[in-house]
């Protein structure tokens, strides 16, 4: 299915229906493209001004955060392949943060009593 032409409502309600589940939409405006949020780390970027769909993953590093974007995809099928691989990656590096933060906890503090 085509998706270059869908509003983030109806993009929202396809991706619902191949089986990925969203958490909000918001509207574009002249600075900032539409959007649909899957996770607080993973988004459909909708280009306001021409182009297709494209996959952002967000991944905080301290103080900062980085943004990835996959490729535009001009078909369904595409764009839910990579939500699927962003959500996966955004998982491991969550993971990864965590048991960074548990190490670094050690550290300093030497290792739980329990």
């Amino acid at each position: 299915m085509q998706i270059e032409r869908l509003s983030e409502r109806e993009l929202a309600e396809q991706l619902r229906l191949a089986g990925i589940p969203v958490q909000a939409t918001s509207e574009a405006d002249d600075q900032v493209d539409a959007a649909v949020e899957i996770t607080s780390l993973v988004h459909v970027s909708i280009p306001t001004f021409g182009g297709s769909p494209c996959v952002v993953r967000e991944v905080p590093d301290g103080l900062n955060t980085e943004f990835v974007f996959g490729p535009e995809q001009s078909t369904l099928e595409g764009l839910v392949e990579q939500i699927r691989f962003h959500l996966e990656q955004a998982g491991q590096e969550v993971i990864q943060a965590v048991a960074s933060a548990e190490d670094d906890y050690i550290l300093d503090n030497g290792p739980s009593p329990c």
